[in-house]
């Protein structure tokens, strides 16, 4: 089995409402025998952390396939990686269907609400307002990968998702090392905070649970 991972969602910084792209790559592979399935006792994921690489080959030595190990890899990556992957954002899924040789495209972008339209990012002379479509609340899609994951589990995983998501809530509830580039992404996030009160008070409350 063979699940390709494109997302694309909102970084940590910038309020969590700027969209940027990023790509990540799992490659996931599982070994069949006959009509008898056995957990995998070897792996090869790819991904941006090698956190996120240890749940995927967590969940195939339990049991799971290559679609289990890919909801794991999303979702550890959403604990490790804020600032560029996240449950806020959205992205693509290539799914191949070994047993059937099928392809399968999953589009989970993130969608405008329904009652945005371009009116709302446009001043009384038509002209686009800078930055309201990239920043604040106006500039907040709905976001696509929890109905990917959703859909992933229900129709192609084995596990159920208390078991795919648990490596990742472990992550969350445990922690994690942080490397230099998210302390960077800290950092930008808390200068970026001054233009909006209520997300300035969010950090101050995050600050002072670390501290």
């Amino acid at each position: 089995m063979f699940a390709a991972v494109f997302r694309r969602s909102y970084p940590f910084k910038s309020n969590f409402l700027r969209k940027i792209y990023i790509c990540c790559f799992v490659l996931l592979s599982l070994t069949f025998y006959g009509q008898q399935v056995r957990a995998a006792s070897t792996c090869a994921i790819a991904t941006a952390h090698p956190d996120a690489t240890a749940a995927g080959c967590e969940i195939l030595r339990n049991g799971g396939n290559a679609f289990d190990a890919a909801i794991a890899v999303t979702a550890a990556l959403a604990v490790v990686e804020p600032y560029s992957s996240g449950l806020g954002g959205g992205g693509f899924y290539l799914l191949h269907l070994a047993e059937s040789e099928r392809k399968v495209f999953i589009d989970a972008r993130e969608m405008a609400p329904q009652a945005v339209s371009e009116k709302i990012y446009l001043d009384g002379s038509g002209e686009v307002i800078p930055g309201l479509s990239r920043e604040g609340p106006l500039a907040a899609a709905i976001p696509g990968i929890p109905s990917a994951i959703s859909h992933l589990s229900k129709y192609y995983a084995r596990l159920p998702l208390t078991d795919t998501l648990r490596p990742a809530i472990s992550l969350a509830k445990e922690g994690f090392l942080v490397d230099p580039r998210f302390v960077r992404a800290w950092d930008g996030s808390k200068n970026e905070s001054e233009n909006f009160q209520s997300q300035k008070i969010f950090f101050l409350r995050q600050l002072s649970r670390l501290a």
